[in-house]
Parts: structure tokens; C-alpha cells; sequence
């Protein structure tokens, strides 16, 4: 959520302590929301991979912004295989 006061833009931290996911997990959902971390980092803080992570911050209502593209021909492939092996469309930023 933005909020702009006195000129300046505020990236304000979404209340996740309702939501049904750990205090930890609500950290880093957060911390990738205010776009301290990349999705990357958020996925290995998370215990989670690439592909996991982007689906979950996805169902959660998380915006991926498409700025992270997975350039990293590992993190492709790891697309690749998470959409075969699972059957399923992947969001339109890892596609």
C-alpha cells in the first residue's frame, strides 16, 4: 500500500498477522513486498524454491512486479521442470 504524506511515497508493511502463514513468513513477505529483498533471496530465506515461492507470494495477493526475471539459466530450468512436473500455467512473469 502507498501512502504519500508531505511529498514523500511510503511503502507501508502489509498486516500479514492475520493471514494463515508463520510470523517468519510474514516477515519475509513483507520484506520482498517493500522490495528489500529479490524474489530469489525471499524463496531461500523461505526454505522454498524459485518457482514455490513466486506461486505462493502470487496466491497470497503479493505482486511480483515482473522485475526479477530468472535470467538464471538454473532458475529456468527449475521453471521448466516445476511446470511439467505439476501440470500447471505458470504466472506470466515465469513463463
Amino acid at each position: 500500500m502507498l501512502h504519500h504524506r508531505g511529498g514523500v511515497t511510503m511503502i507501508i508493511k502489509p498486516d500479514y498477522s492475520r493471514a494463515d502463514v508463520s510470523p517468519e513468513m510474514a516477515e519475509i513477505m513483507c520484506l520482498f513486498y517493500n522490495r528489500t529483498i529479490p524474489l530469489s533471496r525471499a524463496a531461500r530465506m523461505a526454505g522454498k524454491s524459485f518457482c514455490e515461492m513466486a506461486i505462493f507470494l502470487h496466491t497470497h495477493g503479493i505482486p511480483i512486479f515482473g522485475t526479477e526475471q530468472p535470467d538464471d539459466p538454473e532458475i529456468m530450468e527449475e521453471v521448466r521442470e516445476y511446470r511439467e512436473q505439476n501440470g500447471i500455467d505458470m504466472p506470466p512473469y515465469l513463463r
